[in-house]
């Protein structure tokens, strides 16, 4: 679908000369993209999730599981050992029978795509996972994962050509749907990329592309391939309005109204009484983020931590262990999430703002008596 080469010229040499090369149509370049480790996870409930998107209805009334349909997923890879995966790589019966590795660091396109950042794995887990906890969208489906991002110790990297031959292998390979949740910043659909996609799309394969994450920078932050025509571009949208409970702190500046959302059941809801001490502890690394043991004597105070490294739960039982009543989380970066906590946790919780965590931390750490 796509003809092309990849070619590498010095600094005396400028596009266009390539570009008026008799049989060259268009010249682009060759764009490396990172992708960060990210290691904090989160926890949820599918089945909550299944019911709010109607997935459950499709599988419950309507009998659609994925049988018979054949999704590519172009990403980080997948760690196919995963029970809720199959536990398998093209063996008879597995769900894995397509794919292959086209990142940079790959020796050829047969090995098999190992995921060392995660990201395709959790993309594969909401597509099809077949888990008895964890139900995907269409766990009968069968698969094929082409990896396109290396493996580091920091970051992850692939380029236009390396995204560009994994779309061309999941083609011939005669997917119905292709999903790349990756892309970058370029708002045209003459891009290489989204002519590709569009290609596809016009050959009768559902093109499902993760739309960036750039929204809030304004106009033009479209990423590729998600510009290409009729592809189905997918992006996330939250309420700027939350409408939610607030909580008093008492500061050294006075009384401060602070707006919270308190965590999700099984949580008891988040009543405090007056006059209840807030802390920021530290575990037992020296570490406020709460991850390991607290060092603290919480007991019958409210611990402030900040979101990162663990997730929500592990914060609230390392707080909850020290004897805390309850615990505030407040987030690492502008914005609100929702929380919720494992069964374990007998405290009730709250999440707060960077800004308003910030406020209240400073005020303790200053020494000032809230």
């Amino acid at each position: 679908m796509f003809h092309g080469v990849t070619v590498s010229i010095g600094d005396s040499v400028h596009p266009s000369q390539v570009a008026n090369i008799e049989g060259v149509k268009a010249v682009w370049p060759n764009r490396v993209f990172s992708l960060q480790y990210q290691n904090e996870t989160t926890t949820g409930s599918g089945e909550y999730l299944h019911q709010a998107t109607r997935v459950h209805q499709a599988h419950t009334e309507l009998g659609l599981n994925g049988t018979g349909i054949k999704i590519g997923i172009i990403d980080t890879g997948v760690d196919y050992t995963h029970p809720d995966l199959g536990a398998c790589w093209k063996t008879p019966n597995c769900p894995w029978q397509y794919g292959g590795s086209y990142a940079s660091d790959s020796l050829s396109p047969n090995d098999p795509p190992m995921d060392c950042m995660g990201h395709g794995t959790h993309v594969s887990g909401i597509i099809a996972s077949r888990g008895d906890r964890v139900k995907g969208v269409a766990p009968q489906a069968t698969l094929g994962m082409y990896r396109v991002f290396t493996c580091s110790s920091e970051s992850a990297d692939t380029n236009d050509a390396n995204v560009i031959a994994a779309m061309e292998a999941a083609f011939q390979d005669g997917h119905d749907i292709i999903s790349m949740s990756l892309g970058s910043e370029t708002a045209w659909e003459e891009d290489p990329v989204a002519v590709l996609a569009s290609k596809f799309v016009d050959a009768g394969v559902v093109m499902v592309v993760a739309n960036g994450n750039s929204g809030a920078s304004g106009l033009l932050t479209a990423s590729t391939p998600a510009v290409g025509r009729n592809v189905i571009s997918v992006g996330s949208v939250d309420n700027w309005n939350i409408t939610s409970a607030h909580a008093i702190f008492t500061t050294h500046t006075g009384q401060q109204s602070v707006l919270f959302l308190p965590s999700a059941a099984p949580a008891p809801p988040f009543i405090i009484a007056n006059n209840t001490l807030v802390v920021a502890p530290t575990d037992n690394t020296g570490s406020a983020l709460a991850c390991t043991n607290i060092t603290n004597d919480l007991s019958g105070k409210v611990a402030l931590i900040q979101r990162g490294e663990c997730t929500f739960s592990e914060k609230a039982l390392n707080a909850q262990n020290a004897g805390a009543v309850a615990v505030v989380i407040y987030n690492n970066m502008d914005g609100m999430v929702d929380m919720a906590f494992d069964s374990n946790i007998l405290i009730p919780g709250a999440f707060i703002s960077m800004g308003d965590g910030r406020m209240v931390e400073e005020s303790i750490r200053s020494g000032r008596t809230l």
